[in-house]
């Protein structure tokens, strides 16, 4: 599967999400998402957390390379 970084945890996000999670052979695995709205971080949408801000995106994409999770493409939603 190829593991996504999505940004911004909007209304399409959801659907996408909701998408993936109905195809049992998806091609994608989301591993995490970034939004800058301070109300939505530590949340989670469909089993997927709200990491942090956009600030802190270089720190999010190092932790998520420490667990082995390293995102292969980057979804702007």
């Amino acid at each position: 599967k190829i593991a996504l970084l999505m940004i911004c945890a909007t209304p399409r996000a959801e659907l996408f999400l909701r998408d993936v999670d109905r195809q049992p052979n998806a091609l994608f695995q989301v591993v995490a998402i970034v939004d800058n709205r301070q109300a939505m971080i530590g949340r989670t949408l469909h089993r997927i957390k709200i990491l942090g801000g956009f600030d802190q995106l270089e720190g999010i994409i190092g932790k998520l390379a420490e667990k082995n999770l390293k995102q292969q493409k980057v979804v702007i939603a």
